[in-house]
């Protein structure tokens, strides 16, 4: 009797080792999701903030990535402040929900995933159309003259494939100030298209704004496919987690 008391002990000591291990890499896991949830926040808010000057001209599949990445990093935060408080708690509940969402979030990025290799290879053509439309009415007042110039500032470029495509705007061989570098900062100013890539931009916004998207497109895509492949971990480990402690909690 004694030894068999000794062996439930011994077998009991080495589930609540393998407990403890479970419940600190779920922690451990947490508190790397967070920063994980921070670097997506990041590459979101960085993406956005490169293609925004080129919104007027994108279509919105293209922009859509990147806020979903900054939406989904928002949320991985506070779902791994849910798991980290669900693991000190030995909050079964917490850990399930904390799983249930994780998975959620799981979808949503191999839909941001799908989307963003879809806007990767699928933008050309609208794109090209959009920025030959806009070109046309290019005025320094509307919309789509303060879109082109902060694009041309921002890309360092000029037209849709060049700086010839403003001839159909411009008299004289001129191009907007936003073309040249080193012009000032002026709305009303024009300059001459030298065919100097050192005064005038020569590259056109087309080819820009198409190497800027496939840049963009694939570190969505890798991070993406990384946070999935780590919260897949995690969903596994909370679902140990919180079976321990319902058990622990129905042997009580």
């Amino acid at each position: 009797m004694g030894e068999e008391d000794w062996l439930n002990k011994l077998s009991d000591q080495f589930r609540s080792c393998g407990d403890g291990i479970v419940k600190y890499l779920v922690f451990l896991f947490n508190f790397l999701l967070a920063i994980c949830g921070l670097i997506l926040v990041i590459a979101g808010a960085i993406a956005l903030a490169d293609l925004w000057p080129s919104s007027h001209f994108l279509d919105t599949k293209v922009l859509l990535p990147p806020i979903i990445i900054l939406v989904i990093g928002i949320l991985t935060f506070f779902v791994a402040f849910l798991g980290c408080c669900g693991v000190l708690a030995r909050s079964h509940c917490m850990l399930t929900s904390f799983a249930a969402i994780l998975l959620s979030l799981i979808i949503i990025q191999i839909l941001a995933g799908a989307i963003a290799i879809i806007a990767k290879d699928d933008f050309s053509n609208s794109m090209r159309s959009a920025l030959k439309y806009s070109l046309g009415n290019y005025s320094f007042t509307n919309l789509d003259g303060q879109s082109w110039d902060a694009a041309q500032r921002k890309l360092e470029c000029c037209g849709v494939d060049g700086p010839r495509d403003w001839a159909q705007v411009f008299t004289e061989n001129q191009v907007p100030a936003s073309c040249c570098r080193g012009a000032p900062d002026n709305v009303n100013a024009l300059c001459r298209n030298t065919f100097d890539d050192r005064i005038v931009y020569q590259i056109g916004c087309y080819a820009k704004l198409q190497q800027s998207v496939r840049i963009h497109s694939n570190w969505i895509i890798g991070l993406g496919l990384g946070l999935v492949l780590i919260e897949i971990l995690g969903v596994i480990l909370a679902c140990v987690a919180a079976k321990s402690i319902r058990d622990d909690n129905r042997n009580k």
